[in-house]
């Protein structure tokens, strides 16, 4: 199940708003509302979402768009509160979209009641927790944003992404 772009942006406006105690819509200069902006849209821009629905969705311009992804790095970099803001409202999106999807669709396994029922011996069983806690918001975000059938496709992407971060971006297979 994939949620519409527009449920998960107006989904993490109103985390962004909550955290930051601004109003991402409001067209004033305080320094809140500019923050907020900006890691609102990095959050997006993260996830993949293209700067034409950021814009839309927001209603700015382009301009103001690359503004906000100029100097969004610099915030974060120089400003602890922000970055901990950003950190939080990241998180705490993602926790959102796994319930929703979850509540929708009840037959989306836990993944606890998985390992509470099996047949291996405990200590196997521990190390793939390990494992799969090490790259979990990775397996969730994959999992929440491929829609049903595109599969292939999105290993094909991960593939061409894994192949082109080795060796500083040089293919090495």
């Amino acid at each position: 199940m994939i949620l519409h772009k527009h449920t998960k942006m107006e989904t993490l406006s109103q985390i962004v708003n909550r955290e930051f105690e601004a109003n991402i819509f409001n067209y004033s200069k305080k320094q809140n509302n500019v923050n907020a902006r900006k890691v609102f849209c990095k959050i997006l821009s993260d996830i993949g979402f293209s700067w034409e629905d950021i814009c839309g969705f927001m209603k700015k311009s382009y301009g103001v768009y690359m503004y906000y992804m100029r100097d969004v790095e610099n915030l974060l970099k120089h400003n602890p509160k922000v970055k901990e803001k950003y950190i939080e409202c990241k998180d705490l999106f993602f926790l959102t979209i796994k319930e929703v999807v979850q509540e929708l669709y009840e037959y989306v396994p836990s993944r606890s009641s998985k390992m509470d029922y099996s047949v291996w011996d405990r200590n196997s069983l521990e190390k793939v927790e390990d494992k799969y806690d090490r790259v979990r918001k990775i397996i969730e975000l994959v999992d929440i944003n491929t829609p049903l059938g595109e599969e292939n496709l999105v290993f094909k992407k991960l593939v061409h992404v894994f192949e082109t971060m080795s060796d500083n971006g040089n293919k090495t297979r």
